[in-house]
């Protein structure tokens, strides 16, 4: 027998000013409004004339453009030329281009739409451009530079012959301040490919307001630029990107740089940067062994400018030392700090994760962490980020992925890790706690056995004297703290390991939680994603 899906198709009919139905039917004006498509003011006029207009011609009308021919790129150069559509021509926000390498298009497009008509044009998306063998002649530049309103380019899955084809769109851009590349290649200079290489007008000036640059992978496997792309950027890439003092936020995918000295020369190019935000683990060697991070990274120095926030994601706890190693002089006065780890942090981490922290003090008001823990037989707080010193920490977010080998050692590891992490804060202003235990079953949950586990009445005695610290005082005024059971393992929401997990879970961290369960402070996730928000109405057999 064929397997069958169910498909809900949410649809509410149209309302109308008055109540008897309207002249035309509605099939009639969504016809209309479908001829309309090149008269974008007459459909906003359309748009208020009732709501069953309303409906028929919002669907025409759009912030964006989407352009993946030449037909597409005619249309819209035949809406903006018109002079009843000037207004519209000030509303578009986004075009997004997509080339077709076999029949290009994207080449013409500054001279075909003028850009001094999008005056409100924030974006601009070229994707799939094949400048390999040649490349757009001078009025392309030119005409560019008359998109003013422009702030963020992107570029996505892109070849070009040389690095100075980035740098004359770049510049070319007067009001740019956010740079995007998704895989871009470079091409060496080839002697088979002699092509003489055209300069931009000496009247377009270069970019003097650019601030953020992203760099990463996207992994569209369509692309015909694939395969091609995938390597790491070219060195005069590199230079091109460095040439822009001006940049306060660098996002980088750690894969696309060869080197760890590479990636530092790329870094340090950038005086005033105050957001760096690195993705992914790199394959190169570890240029400094974990030994040598026990001593102090943090000796004062003038003139030297710090950050105010660092994100390190999908890396493991070599590449964060290393990083810290590098520029801890800039990690010292921390506003935002994230860590995600791909394994368990280790000694030499923790240390210069400490004097960081320390160093940050009161500076500090967002943490984000998050690591693998090797074992659930030994808690170390080592998996912990120490928090004694960060007085005016706002937002936490904490989680770990926890292998189970026995249930009964796993809600003992939490309890360590909740105990130890409660006890270090210190911040009356705390907004949101976030707090993720990932619950890794190798052998499947329908394997392993899940027996009943609560602390003693001594241990939950304990637990309670940490949650009624004074500095949790106005946590219900304020704070909302959230901690979240979740299964790694797939399984089926109705099986029986599921609802003994569940009364297990909850059998446990119920008894804890009971004096902020009574205050509304804390929510607790249990595996099935149900909410536990309030405290039982019968107290626990643990609490008796």
């Amino acid at each position: 027998m064929a397997e069958q899906f169910e498909h809900h198709v949410y649809f509410s009919a149209p309302a109308y000013a008055s109540g008897s139905s309207p002249a035309l039917a509605q099939e009639l004006i969504e016809l209309i409004a479908e001829y309309l498509w090149d008269e974008p003011v007459q459909l906003a006029r359309c748009c208020l004339a009732c709501r069953a207009w309303y409906y028929a011609a919002s669907q025409h009308l759009r912030r964006s453009v989407t352009l993946r021919n030449t037909n597409d790129l005619s249309n819209l150069a035949r809406v903006l030329a018109s002079a009843r559509n000037r207004r519209y021509g000030r509303a578009l926000e986004d075009i997004d281009i997509t080339d077709n390498p076999t029949k290009p298009f994207a080449h013409t497009f500054p001279s075909r739409v003028r850009g001094d008509l999008l005056a409100r044009l924030d974006e601009l998306h070229f994707a799939q451009l094949d400048w390999k063998t040649v490349r757009p002649y001078m009025p392309f530049f030119t005409h560019l530079s008359r998109f003013t309103a422009v702030t963020r380019l992107v570029l996505s899955q892109c070849r070009f012959r040389r690095a100075e084809d980035l740098r004359d769109i770049i510049k070319c851009l007067p009001n740019l301040e956010r740079l995007q590349l998704d895989t871009i290649r470079v091409i060496a200079e080839s002697i088979s490919l002699p092509l003489r290489i055209q300069q931009t007008s000496p009247a377009i000036s270069f970019n003097r307001k650019l601030n953020s640059i992203t760099l990463y992978t996207f992994g569209d496997y369509d692309s015909p630029f694939m395969a091609d792309n995938m390597q790491p950027l070219h060195p005069n890439v590199i230079d091109v990107l460095s040439a822009y003092p001006t940049v306060e936020h660098l996002q980088l995918d750690t894969t696309r740089f060869i080197s760890a000295t590479q990636l530092r020369q790329f870094v340090n190019a950038f005086p005033v940067l105050r957001h760096i935000h690195l993705e992914c683990n790199p394959e190169w060697d570890i240029l400094i062994p974990p030994a040598e991070s026990d001593r102090s990274l943090l000796a004062p120095t003038t003139n030297t400018h710090t950050w105010s926030r660092v994100d390190l994601s999908g890396v493991s706890s070599i590449f964060a030392l290393e990083f810290f190693e590098f520029f801890a002089i800039h990690c010292c006065k921390l506003q935002k700090l994230s860590l995600s780890l791909l394994d368990s942090p280790f000694h030499g981490l923790q240390n210069i994760t400490r004097q960081l922290l320390q160093s940050s003090g009161a500076l500090l008001t967002d943490l984000w962490w998050e690591c693998e823990v090797r074992s659930d037989e030994h808690f170390s707080d080592n998996v912990l980020p120490p928090l004694m010193h960060n007085t005016n920490l706002e937002d936490l977010f904490v989680a770990f992925r926890l292998p189970i080998s026995s249930f009964q050692g796993s809600m003992l590891w939490v309890y360590n890790c909740l105990l130890t992490l409660l006890s270090y804060i210190k911040s009356p202003l705390l907004r949101i706690v976030e707090i993720y235990f990932r619950l890794q079953t190798p052998s499947g949950p329908h394997i392993m056995g899940f027996d009943r586990y609560a602390g003693t009445a001594g241990s939950i005695a304990v637990f309670h004297a940490i949650l009624s610290r004074d500095i949790f005082a106005a946590f219900d005024a304020h704070c909302v703290v959230r901690v979240r059971f979740v299964l790694t393992a797939s399984f089926d929401s109705e099986d029986a390991a599921m609802s003994e997990l569940q009364a297990a879970v909850e059998h446990f961290v119920i008894p804890l939680f009971i004096p902020w369960l009574a205050r509304g402070v804390v929510v607790l996730h249990l595996p099935d994603d149900s909410r536990i928000e309030h405290p039982p109405k019968h107290k626990p057999d643990s609490c008796r």
